[in-house]
């Protein structure tokens, strides 16, 4: 059995008697383990299982089995927030009556992490509403308007007396946290149309630049070689950084996944929402760090959570002199520069990456141009 996961909603293959396969959704409701068929037909081969994903007829049956596993995701999340779903066409009619409350009940219902970002983002909406100058009340929904997005954006890049301009980067993560919030509404019907859908927002630095710091080659030696209390979480950052991958991916990790020296999986996250496969050349010090086991035991089985992990990562950065800020997700940013710097093809480092488009590429491109002159070696390195 192959599985797609995502939050709480479970995309699954499952094999019949005959020995063909189908699709379904798990999830768990008021404490209850629920599934229910996609209804997609069955397959000779597991449609979750490697390249048979990217088969013309099974990729159009998996990309409807997503769907309908995001839609019972939304109508489990408008049911916990007290939303109405319904029939509610009508946002009036829903529990949830303005646009703040709206936005402060998807505060309260997401993980610390996300509640973070959120309360930075209400702060600067109740602010906004707040402003005389502006002149808004907190709106209905359906009184929620393009106007209030394009008001909203330029109020944050234009600043005042008292409150400084903010930079074009912290406005396109403002709007489009709100954006997808007002997406989420329509997808469970409590609104029909997002009014900001169309709001634009400054390009900032996003596409120029890497978001997160990357490691040379170098320092990827040198982090190897410092002394740790966690090794698991030391050892699935080094694959990381030889893999591109992220560590959704590497909890998920089998022995099965990578033979004859070829790593071959499906990626668990992707931008597009969609399952993009991913299919890496193991070197022998990936290799030597994955080790050996039986095809479906778990290749990291020991991993503490995220947040231990970063911890161990930036006690692991700072004893070894590294002057950077490093999470786990900077392990697939190194890579993707660092195959670049030793002159991998983009596109076979987009491949390797389970990327959906070379665009993607660019920003990695052009990081890998800034380190050529360092003179950064091959990835593999003695441990």
């Amino acid at each position: 059995m192959s599985q797609i996961v995502r939050n709480r909603v479970k995309l699954e293959s499952q094999q019949m008697d005959n020995g063909f396969f189908t699709l379904r959704i798990r999830w768990t409701e008021q404490g209850k383990r629920k599934a229910k068929s996609c209804g997609l037909g069955s397959f000779e081969v597991d449609p979750l299982e490697g390249s048979n994903s990217r088969r013309k007829g099974i990729r159009e049956a998996v990309q409807q089995a997503e769907k309908m596993r995001a839609d019972r995701e939304a109508i489990l999340i408008a049911k916990e927030r007290g939303w109405k779903v319904e029939g509610a066409k009508d946002p009036a009619r829903g529990r949830v009556k303005t646009f703040l409350d709206y936005m402060r009940a998807g505060r309260d219902s997401n993980t610390r992490a996300w509640k973070n970002r959120f309360n930075i983002v209400m702060r600067r909406l109740e602010e906004f509403y707040s402003d005389p100058k502006v002149g808004l009340d907190d709106p209905c929904f359906e009184e929620l308007t393009l106007g209030h997005g394009n008001t909203f954006r330029d109020w944050l890049k234009r600043g005042d007396t008292d409150r400084k301009p903010y930079d074009a980067e912290s406005v396109r993560n403002y709007i489009t946290l709100v954006k997808s919030e007002l997406e989420r509404a329509v997808e469970m019907g409590v609104l029909t149309v997002n009014p900001w859908r169309s709001v634009r927002t400054p390009v900032g630095n996003k596409r120029n630049t890497i978001p997160k710091e990357i490691l040379v080659i170098d320092e990827v030696k040198t982090l190897a070689r410092v002394d740790t209390d966690a090794p698991e979480a030391k050892r699935a950052f080094l694959v990381a950084c030889l893999t591109g991958m992220g560590l959704s991916d590497i909890r998920a990790l089998r022995f099965k996944d990578f033979s004859g020296g070829v790593l071959h999986y499906v990626r668990a996250k992707t931008q597009t929402g969609s399952p993009m496969e991913a299919r890496v050349k193991l070197n022998e010090t990936a290799l030597k760090l994955l080790g050996k086991g039986k095809p479906n035991d778990m290749v990291f089985s020991d991993l503490p959570s995220d947040t231990a992990i970063n911890k161990a990562l930036d006690l692991m950065t700072r004893r070894s002199g590294i002057e950077k800020k490093i999470t786990f997700y900077c392990g697939r940013h190194s890579f993707a520069v660092n195959q670049i710097v030793a002159g991998v093809n983009p596109e076979k480092v987009r491949q390797q990456m389970g990327q959906a488009s070379l665009k993607t590429m660019d920003r990695y491109i052009r990081r890998a141009a800034e380190l050529v002159e360092d003179g950064t070696e091959s990835l593999g390195f003695e441990l």
